[in-house]
């Protein structure tokens, strides 16, 4: 239901190509979400130019679509309503005090070919794909930490890095080897865990 939904065509439909939209960029410092912007632009031009991006395009022109946004609920709760999520009821965080679910929420959104988020962690999350791929990093808890390589240089995106990098790394070295990587691909899920440091690549415009 949802990868048809969330079809470009869909979404055009659903929300309209002059609907004006918020898009998130990074700032100069990318690993810092401090500096997380927000633009303007109508859904049809911002569908319209995700084209790859260049490895050496700076972390404030990138661009991602995050639909979850107040102008847009009317059209979201319709889809949300059939929407059936991961079956998390073994990892969901709960009250010590009532042993009830712990509020979760949903964060669909549409991002270019080599764009993605730089290293970062939060609590657990499901990543569901629904159209293209997406090439995950991901570290355990303590891991690594304060190494170089999760630093990114100012401006740096996720590609940079991995050309910078994880293009450089002894493949027989302990850093390479405390990195877990994987390919997500349409219709898969993966769980990361709390705390757990993670780096996303999309390999095409992924949704």
């Amino acid at each position: 239901f949802m990868q048809e939904h969330l079809s470009r065509h869909n979404l055009l439909e659903a929300i309209g190509a002059d609907q004006e939209v918020l898009v998130g960029t990074l700032g100069v410092r990318a690993y810092d979400w401090a500096d997380y912007t927000t633009n303007s632009s109508t859904l049809g031009q911002y569908l319209d130019n995700l084209c790859p991006q260049h490895p050496d395009t700076p972390a404030n022109e990138t661009a991602y679509f995050n639909f979850f946004q107040d102008h847009l609920a009317g059209v979201w709760r319709e889809h949300m309503a059939a929407y059936t999520p991961a079956p998390h009821e073994y990892y969901i965080p709960r009250d010590e005090a009532t042993g009830k679910p712990l509020p979760t929420w949903f964060s669909p959104g549409v991002g270019a070919a080599a764009t993605g988020a730089p290293f970062h962690f939060h609590d657990y999350v499901f990543h569901q794909l629904f159209h293209g791929k997406k090439r995950f990093f991901l570290l355990a808890p303590g891991a690594l930490a304060g190494h170089p390589l999760l630093q990114h240089a100012a401006g740096e995106t996720s590609i940079g890095w991995l050309k910078r990098v994880y293009g450089q790394l002894d493949r027989s070295g302990p850093e390479f080897h405390a990195l877990h990587e994987c390919v997500l691909e349409e219709r898969e899920m993966i769980f990361i865990p709390t705390n757990w440091m993670h780096q996303i690549v999309n390999v095409g415009t992924a949704v």
